[in-house]
C-alpha cells in the first residue's frame, strides 16, 4: 500500500472512531476496509445516547465525507444479521424498546465506491432511575499521603465520563475544582481534618456529588 493510501485509510478510521456519539462502553464503532483511498467515509452521529425505553433516536450520516449519492441504514437487535435496508437518506430515526441494538450505515459515492460504519448501543428500561452514584475510596500511604479513587462510581445509564474533585480544610466552603480525573493524590498535614468532594457525570449528562470528611 502506498503512503497516500495508508494516510487515506488512517483518516477514515479516525473519523469513524470519533463519529458515534456515546462511544465508549455504550457503543463501539466498527471501521470497514472496503473503500479505496479516494472513496467515501461513513460516519455516524447520534442523539440522544444513552437512551431509555420509548426514546426516539436519530442517527445522522451527514458527517460522512466524499461525493456521496446514497445513504443506506440497517438496524436490529445486537447479534442479529443486518439484512434488508431499514432506511435511506442522511438521517434515520426510530423509537427503541429496552435492549441492545446495532446500527449500520453504508454510503455510496458518485463513482460507485462504498464504505460502511456500524456500532452497538444499549437502551435502558427504567427512565426513573437516572442519577449516578459517586463513590470515594482512599488509601493512606503514611506521612499524610493519601490517594483518592472514584473509579467505583456507577451510573444506571452508561459510563461515568467526568470526575471532578474539591478539597479543603473541614468546614470551609468548597469552591473551585482542585482536580479532575478518576482520582488524585495529595500530601496533607497530619492530624488536620479535611472535606473531600467528588462530582461525577455520566454519558447522559446526569450528575451527582458526594462529600466526606477525613482526618489526615
Amino acid at each position: 500500500m502506498s503512503e497516500e493510501n495508508e494516510t487515506g485509510c488512517s483518516r477514515r478510521n479516525a473519523l469513524k472512531a470519533m463519529g458515534a456519539t456515546g462511544i465508549g462502553l455504550a457503543g463501539a464503532s466498527v471501521a470497514s476496509e472496503n473503500a479505496s483511498a479516494a472513496g467515501p467515509t461513513a460516519v455516524i452521529d447520534t442523539a440522544p445516547l444513552p437512551a431509555t425505553d420509548g426514546t426516539e433516536i436519530t442517527f445522522d450520516g451527514s458527517g460522512s465525507t466524499g461525493d456521496i449519492t446514497t445513504y443506506e441504514w440497517w438496524r436490529d437487535a445486537a447479534g442479529n444479521d443486518l439484512t434488508g435496508v431499514d432506511g435511506t437518506g442522511e438521517t434515520f430515526s426510530e423509537t427503541f424498546a429496552q435492549g441492545d441494538f446495532t446500527i449500520k450505515l453504508r454510503v455510496t459515492d458518485s463513482s460507485g465506491n462504498t464504505d460502511t460504519s456500524q456500532f452497538s448501543f444499549k437502551v435502558y428500561g427504567d427512565s426513573s432511575v437516572t442519577d449516578p452514584t459517586p463513590r470515594i475510596e482512599l488509601e493512606r500511604n503514611g506521612g499524610g499521603d493519601i490517594t483518592f479513587d472514584g473509579t467505583r462510581s456507577t451510573s444506571p445509564r452508561g459510563d461515568i465520563v467526568k470526575y471532578e474533585w474539591w478539597r479543603d480544610a473541614a468546614g470551609n466552603e468548597l469552591t473551585g475544582i482542585d482536580y479532575t480525573g478518576p482520582g488524585f493524590y495529595e500530601r496533607f498535614v497530619e492530624g488536620n481534618d479535611y472535606d473531600i468532594k467528588l462530582r461525577v457525570t455520566d454519558e447522559a449528562g446526569q450528575t451527582a456529588e458526594k462529600v466526606i470528611t477525613i482526618t489526615a
